[in-house]
């Protein structure tokens, strides 16, 4: 494809909502090497953005006096395509840096046949006009000072997850950050996720729940075994006494009041940025991000995907993404986890603004089991270690002494 088709397969990104601000930013710092209809497109583009107007057919054509087939073929080109937002930039960035050395080696061709010096046209070579134009000017300074005067005064509410030994190392649950809480499997994420749902739910946050594997019920089911303390393994086996199965009713419409949404049943990335892009919710949990499927050759390439499609949604659609992860299969049941044991791609480490990690040391026999809440990550804030309770049967994970904490609620 020349540069012309990856300009224009973007910009149908753009148009269908699936382009990042970073993206549709990176994009515009290239458009001197685009001509015709492509390069009108971006000008216009650029300046509906200077304007803060959203992006639209009509107002491009009207900008760029390009005609609605241009636009038309972009989305089919967008929407058929097996290429990501990010994906689309990189190819379109490449053969831009193509256009840029096609450009200087004319240029050196024409300097040669002038009757310049190989020395003077190596000497212009070595100092290229730059390929990226600056980006644009955003006050950044108003915004955080915004943010701190919304937080010391109410007006935007610190989440916290009512586990206070966490709370008070961690504060990685804000708009526009993607945490990332992994472990081996049936050590716990599912239960530490919805303890933390269920405590953002009830401060009026509106949660969204992504769940990949399974159904909303059975999350619910766990919401009151841990809401009313009955066992989850007796509920499911039909097996609880006539008192113990209305409290597990009564639970089980308390969990159904939170303001907490279940979606089931989605299996590509791009689906879950779309429910999160529609979602208009505080806070999107993810269970488990290595079961969507993204474009690449390989498992490392699909879960970096992944990754950073969850970032970018986080960012552009002002939530926080905790999106579940499994570590590898190599790594040792024995030994503590860290970032190296992540499970597919380093990149979930290099995007997530904050990365967790569950461990649950199986020489310790007993119940509760001691369940390790590792903080591996957290980019705005310190690292750290802290032992929880866990609970298995009724899905209770509490600090020592505060589990009347979760009765009362």
């Amino acid at each position: 494809m020349a540069i012309g088709q990856y300009a224009q397969e973007l910009v149908g990104h753009i148009l269908l909502g699936l382009a990042s601000d970073s993206v549709i930013q990176e994009a515009l710092s290239y458009t001197e090497y685009l001509q015709g209809n492509d390069k009108k497109v971006m000008k216009a583009l650029a300046a509906i953005r200077r304007e803060g107007l959203p992006v639209t057919v009509d107002l491009l054509m009207a900008k760029s006096g390009v005609s609605a087939m241009y636009f038309s073929t972009a989305m089919e080109l967008a929407g058929g395509a097996a290429r990501t937002p990010h994906m689309a930039l990189s190819a379109f960035v490449e053969a831009a840096k193509r256009a840029a050395l096609y450009k200087h080696a004319a240029q050196a061709i024409k300097l040669l046949d002038e009757g310049e010096s190989s020395a003077a046209v190596f000497s212009h070579l070595a100092s290229p006009p730059p390929v990226a134009a600056p980006r644009q000017t955003i006050n950044y300074i108003d915004r955080a000072i915004e943010l701190i005067d919304a937080l010391h005064e109410g007006r935007q509410q610190a989440l916290t997850t009512g586990i206070v030994s966490l709370d008070a190392i961690f504060s990685g649950w804000s708009p526009g950050e993607l945490t990332v809480i992994a472990a081996q499997t049936s050590i716990g994420k599912t239960a530490f996720a919805l303890t933390i749902a269920d405590a953002f739910a009830r401060q009026g946050a509106r949660v969204v729940y992504v769940t990949l594997e399974m159904e909303p019920e059975r999350l619910i089911m766990r919401l009151a075994a841990r809401k009313s303390g009955i066992s989850l393994f007796r509920a499911r086996k039909g097996l609880l006494l006539p008192e113990e199965r209305e409290m597990y009713r009564d639970a089980i419409r308390d969990a159904g009041s939170l303001p907490i949404r279940y979606i089931y049943g989605l299996t590509r990335t791009n689906e879950v940025v779309a429910t999160i892009a529609r979602a208009e919710a505080d806070v999107v949990f993810v269970d488990y991000m290595q079961l969507l499927k993204s474009p690449g050759a390989s498992r490392y390439e699909q879960v970096g995907t992944t990754v950073r499609e969850l970032k970018n949604a986080s960012t552009r659609y002002n939530c926080c993404v905790v999106a579940l992860s499994q570590l590898n299969r190599t790594a040792s049941h024995e030994v503590k986890p860290r970032l190296g044991t992540l499970r597919d791609s380093g990149e979930i480490e290099e995007h997530a603004n904050n990365v967790i990690l569950l461990w649950r040391d199986p020489s310790v026999i007993g119940s509760p089991e001691v369940l390790s809440v590792i903080v591996a990550k957290q980019r705005d804030g310190m690292t750290g270690e802290l032992s929880l309770f866990f609970e298995k049967d009724c899905q209770r994970i509490y600090e020592d002494g505060l589990v009347e904490d979760i009765i009362a609620l």
